[in-house]
């Protein structure tokens, strides 16, 4: 199943900003990687993801846990075509591709 823009937020996740917070002048400048929840200093140090971050990461969740063929509807349709009764209306068929190629 292709998401659009699904590897692009994927890319946007990995490029997400995160801060260290320290005390002291060494930490002028570091970055954690979005990922990272074990600090390599024992000074406490917060990660900060992004709203957007968080939802591309959510949504990322939703897609791994959906299946990608609806066997219902699979079976539903093979049923159909076996008897004989599946029928498509061809304007419909036609008006989405007039939709597609004018959404292009």
């Amino acid at each position: 199943m292709k998401i659009p823009g699904y590897d692009a937020g994927l890319k946007e996740l990995g490029k997400a900003r995160t801060r260290e917070v320290k005390s002291g002048p060494k930490a002028a400048g570091k970055k954690a990687n979005a990922y990272s929840s074990v600090s390599q200093s024992s000074e406490a140090s917060t990660v900060s993801v992004s709203s957007k971050a968080r939802d591309i990461h959510k949504s990322n969740e939703v897609a791994k846990s959906s299946p990608d063929v609806r066997m219902e509807l699979v079976d539903r349709i093979a049923k159909e075509i076996k008897s004989g009764t599946y029928h498509v209306d061809s304007k419909d068929i036609a008006g989405k591709m007039l939709k597609d190629v004018l959404s292009e």
